[in-house]
């Protein structure tokens, strides 16, 4: 995915910076940019994790949409080096803010679109039904695992990875989350459950 769009002047062009994801090595929770972002999910708004694809028209030169993703700190970064707080906003509100800071700063003429992309959380190792599954709203461990099907036969229940979209990584002991429904954390587009097996 691309991560940001860097342009030398006004009036030209450059090709975006392109990277991509890597395996997660850090063992760190997760931050989060807000109690009103985690609670407008399902409405529209932006969270941490989530891709969204910028386009830039009306401009003297062309300059090629750009996908994003959410950063943990619930920003974006787009061209001049420029900074957004993404998360929280609609994607109209994003837009209208992305335009007031190049416009007329930086161009005379701007047209900015921002569309969010399908929101998705995987699972995968020793459940009947690994994948992708679409995010529709809130859902913790226990129901993302549920939603692939549940456990093996063979499955380690009390070493659950779940790996955050900005690669940190927590252990969850889900027989203990079963009792005390605080450890049964919530999962966020992005995420991914790993289940390994038992030996």
């Amino acid at each position: 995915m691309i991560l940001g769009l860097s342009l030398l002047g006004c009036a030209t062009d450059a090709p975006p910076k392109t990277g991509s994801f890597t395996e997660p090595v850090s063992e760190k929770t997760t931050g989060s940019v807000g109690a009103k972002a985690d609670a407008d999910l399902s409405s529209g708004r932006i969270h941490v994790g989530d891709e969204v694809t910028v386009n830039v028209t009306d401009t003297p030169t062309q300059i090629l949409p750009v996908n994003l993703t959410v950063k943990e700190d619930g920003s974006i970064t787009l061209m001049y080096n420029q900074n957004f707080i993404a998360a929280g906003k609609t994607s109209g509100e994003l837009q209208e803010e992305i335009r007031s800071r190049y416009v007329p700063k930086f161009y005379k003429y701007l047209t900015i679109s921002v569309h969010l992309q399908d929101r998705y959380f995987s699972v995968g190792g020793e459940v009947k039904l690994s994948g992708r599954f679409p995010y529709s709203g809130k859902i913790t461990v226990l129901q993302a695992i549920n939603t692939a099907g549940g456990f093996t036969d063979f499955s380690s229940k009390t070493h659950v990875k779940l790996i955050r979209s900005n690669g940190s990584q927590q252990e969850i002991n889900c027989k203990q989350a079963i009792k005390n429904p605080k450890l049964d954390l919530e999962i966020f587009p992005g995420d991914q459950l790993y289940v390994p097996k038992r030996f």
